[in-house]
């Protein structure tokens, strides 16, 4: 009997360290223990969080009006780090639960309006994995199906895009039009403050020229440099469907600045923003 556990244990053993007991079952099983445990090392080792972001942030490019993506693509590089880092703290702080995971992060103006309804079908085929996760949709009133691919790699199977994500983004962000103008506000200085700071890398002062901080004017979003020296910079914007109101943001020393509703700026570094609620408010 105890040479027949014994083989059995071994052979079980054998089968793992052969990766012939993995699947993307277990793997979706070992992804929910690890959120559920709040282990960020284990969730990396069966999630490829990189690949996941980058799809996630490029079906989000497709999703987006024409004139919104320049801006979207110049902030990419800081917008993946940022995702990054919200879903490391996610899974770290017990914050997000495994069913909302998948499409919990914010996008730039479109927080997706959708409740988790269950998990669908799984299928493989050779080294590539599906499965399929349901969504409600709050506006319109429908369901979803969201695609969750996997590679099979070395022992493991590991995530590595969320599919058919575009239309629900673009759902997303039409029901968020507001949201997204105000975000677009936020973004136009946001992305102007990385090339300032690129800028002053190379020149040792901050610049106005708009030109050489290589970006070009949004349609709707007008940017305005107040002040450029070599210690500190201010800037506001504004979106032409709030007008009066904006966003304001300054590097180095205080310098009294505001928002073109009145808000006061105290912090260097921090984007503060009138309320945009198109009232005029």
């Amino acid at each position: 009997m105890r040479i027949g556990i014994l083989v059995l244990l071994l052979a079980v053993a054998g089968c793992q360290a052969l990766g012939l007991g993995a699947s993307p079952e277990r793997t979706l099983t070992e992804v929910e223990s690890a959120v559920a445990e709040r282990d960020w090392l284990r969730f990396t080792r069966y999630v490829d969080v990189d690949a996941l972001l980058e799809s996630y942030v490029d079906q989000a490019l497709s999703a987006a009006e024409p004139g919104d993506v320049y801006f979207v693509e110049r902030l990419k590089p800081p917008l993946l780090g940022q995702l990054r880092d919200t879903l490391r703290a996610g899974v770290e702080s017990g914050v997000l639960r495994w069913g909302e995971l998948w499409m919990h992060w914010e996008l730039p103006g479109a927080a997706l309006p959708l409740s988790y309804a269950g998990r669908g079908s799984s299928r493989t085929e050779g080294d590539v994995g599906l499965t399929q996760f349901h969504f409600d949709l709050a506006e319109p009133d429908t369901s979803i199906a969201v695609g969750l691919m996997m590679e099979r790699r070395d022992r493991d199977w590991v995530i590595v895009d969320v599919d058919r994500l575009s239309p629900v983004l673009a759902i997303a962000l039409s029901a968020h039009e507001l949201v997204m103008k105000r975000q677009w506000v936020r973004t136009n200085l946001l992305l102007l403050a990385s090339q300032e700071e690129t800028y002053f890398a190379d020149h040792s002062r901050y610049t106005y020229d708009w030109i050489a901080l290589s970006l070009a004017e949004s349609e709707d979003v007008t940017v305005q440099v107040l002040h450029a020296d070599n210690e500190s910079w201010a800037a506001q914007a504004s979106h032409r469907d709030f007008p009066g109101e904006g966003c304001a943001i300054f590097y180095g020393p205080s310098s009294g600045l505001t928002t073109p509703g009145g808000l006061p700026v105290e912090q260097p570094g921090e984007v503060v923003c009138d309320a945009m609620n198109g009232s005029g408010n």
